[in-house]
């Protein structure tokens, strides 16, 4: 078995490391091309958003073997299986409504935690508390809502949404 990266198509023969491996969007030069469009992202991480809304059929997902969670890249999987399974045990005091497994995730949710939310779609009037979540917002904001839970019937524009559902089976 082999592990592909999704960007470059170079091959590793284990999965850590490929998460080693970094197509640097840092280095001079080095851009990430939607292989349908050919438009160009500065990330990865951009470029696989873009996909998204791009009428690509096929996305490689990476499943966790402990909860079934998916993400589009390996090292998405990797990141995710280091808290996998372990207790939320570090709570918002700002909002009591998250919890979270490590600390360090906890202080990324109290960066807007409580914030006003000034930032707002023109499209659905929603609104965020900083303009990167807008951003992302955007990305699937009047998109058609192909993605439904099998439990709930809802429906989400993109297949993020639908994994971060509450609903659970």
């Amino acid at each position: 078995m082999s592990f592909i990266c999704q960007v470059c198509n170079k091959s590793y023969k284990t999965e850590s490391t490929l998460a080693k491996h970094k197509c640097n969007p840092k280095v001079e030069g080095v851009s990430f091309e939607c292989n349908i469009c050919k438009k160009t992202y500065k990330t990865e991480k951009t470029l696989i958003k873009h996909r998204e809304t791009c009428g690509q059929v096929t996305i490689t997902i990476f499943e966790c073997d402990v909860c079934k969670k998916t993400c589009k890249t390996q090292t998405a999987l990797i990141k995710h299986k280091e808290t996998c399974g372990q207790e939320k045990k570090f709570a918002c005091n700002v909002c009591n409504k998250k919890t979270y497994a490590t600390e360090k995730s906890l202080l990324k949710h109290k960066e807007t935690c409580g914030q006003e939310k000034k930032f707002a779609c023109e499209k659905c009037k929603k609104t965020f508390a900083t303009e990167k979540t807008l951003e992302k917002h955007l990305m699937s904001c009047g998109q058609e809502k192909k993605f439904k839970c099998d439990v709930c019937n809802k429906t989400y524009a993109t297949e993020k949404n639908l994994q971060k559902h509450a609903c659970k089976k």
